[in-house]
């Protein structure tokens, strides 16, 4: 497994934004950008956020021991 240090960020940036750019070109979303555009929204529209936390007071996780950050955020 790599660790962090051991990524090119000159090499994935890039690569990152191009990918990003042909699903949006496409109308698609993959599982990471699932978890990524919610928490972007919630960051600019704090209404979205509020919706959302009245709608779910509580929420159960299964395995949560197997949650990353961005899941737990």
């Amino acid at each position: 497994m790599y660790e962090a240090e051991d990524i090119d960020d000159e090499l994935l940036l890039p690569l990152s934004v191009a990918y990003e750019a042909l699903l949006q070109q496409r109308g698609a979303i993959d599982y990471p950008l699932m978890l990524t555009l919610p928490l972007r929204l919630f960051e600019v529209e704090r209404r979205a956020l509020c919706v959302m936390q009245d709608a779910y007071r509580f929420v159960m996780a299964d395995e949560f021991q197997d949650t990353s950050d961005t899941e737990f955020r």
